[in-house]
């Protein structure tokens, strides 16, 4: 049963992502609508001639996609040792032209990635997250005995080649590259302005740090993480209540303390807390969602006397913000 669904698996993706080419014409609303049988009924209700058909057509087909890679979730979590060693047939790692929908001039990804970056519908591309994740979670990935990068392999990770070396590289290759894409999937979709998909990323951030075998790639994949969750935690620092706290801003608290939960990754973790400055941090400023450096280092003067000093250090920003929150929870009583 295990080995029939397997090999299932690539002809369902195929199928979603034939969704995923065919509805990149419809709006975000149209396919976030509710999937329950009076939302469909009202939205025919509402249309005129054919549109409420095909409305209802397109809001079914999201649903069947989002169902699929949630039964997908169950059974990588059921089976990890059966869908383990076959990561190439799950992943879709040689999906020729069906990886490259409306990716431009970017490289192309496993199919199974693909999904959860461009699928119009963010229920699906959260289901596909959660599906990622629910293979990377596999307990032969963390308990990897052996060194899962070799030189030339990071490079050609970055350039986003080694996603069509299936063929030729070793399978340890294959889950080395599978990783390192699905942390930069997850950091494309945190520089989104799509609160849906910033709130999708932030979870399968508490999930990938987890379950990545950091110890076994080479350096600097953990600090990046980290670097690319840290700022959506600089909102506790303005807070003036603990009433109605940002989804968004209390994700990212449990995908660092996910972080720093890493005991074999202590070193790694030293170097980025303790060593490298707060600007080191700085992203690209979204309006609601995060605060740059300068936002931080503004408002920390006007909300702090001039003999305190700036953080200097990323611990030293958190350590702020931990004090600012204990505050609050005092004066709540």
């Amino acid at each position: 049963y295990v080995v029939r669904n397997s090999a299932l698996h690539g002809d369902l993706l195929q199928a979603t992502a034939a969704g995923s080419a065919s509805e990149t014409y419809l709006s975000e609303a149209d396919l976030c609508a509710g999937s329950g049988s009076d939302s469909v009924v009202s939205r025919q209700q509402r249309a005129t001639g054919g549109t409420g058909s095909t409305f209802a057509g397109d809001c079914l087909a999201a649903n069947c996609r989002a169902a699929a890679l949630r039964s997908f979730v169950q059974l990588f979590r059921l089976w990890p040792k059966a869908f383990f060693g076959r990561w190439p047939l799950v992943l879709d790692f040689h999906s020729g032209e069906a990886s490259r929908i409306g990716s431009g001039n970017e490289a192309p990804m496993p199919l199974m990635l693909t999904i959860c970056k461009q699928d119009p519908s963010s229920k699906v591309r959260a289901a596909g997250l959660s599906a990622l994740c629910a293979l990377l979670e596999a307990p032969a990935v963390r308990t990897w005995p052996v060194p899962l990068e070799r030189k030339g392999l990071v490079e050609a990770a970055t350039r986003g080649t080694a996603g069509n070396m299936g063929a030729f590289t070793s399978f340890a290759g294959q889950v080395a590259t599978t990783l390192r894409q699905a942390h930069t999937l997850v950091f494309g979709l945190l520089q989104t302005q799509n609160p849906a998909n910033v709130q999708s990323a932030l979870r399968a951030s508490v999930d990938i740090l987890g379950s990545t075998p950091y110890t076994k790639l080479r350096p600097g994949l953990l600090s990046e993480t980290i670097r690319r969750v840290v700022p959506f935690l600089r909102a506790y620092s303005f807070l003036e209540s603990l009433d109605n706290v940002a989804q968004t801003v209390t994700i990212s608290i449990t995908a660092l303390n996910a972080a720093l939960k890493r005991d074999d990754c202590s070193e790694e973790l030293g170097k980025c807390l303790f060593l490298e400055p707060v600007p080191a941090f700085a992203p690209p400023v979204r309006e609601g969602l995060q605060l740059s450096s300068d936002e931080v280092t503004t408002r920390f003067r006007k909300s702090n006397s001039s003999s305190r000093e700036l953080p200097g250090f990323v611990v030293d920003e958190l350590l702020s913000m931990g004090v600012h929150v204990a505050g609050l929870v005092a004066a709540r009583g």
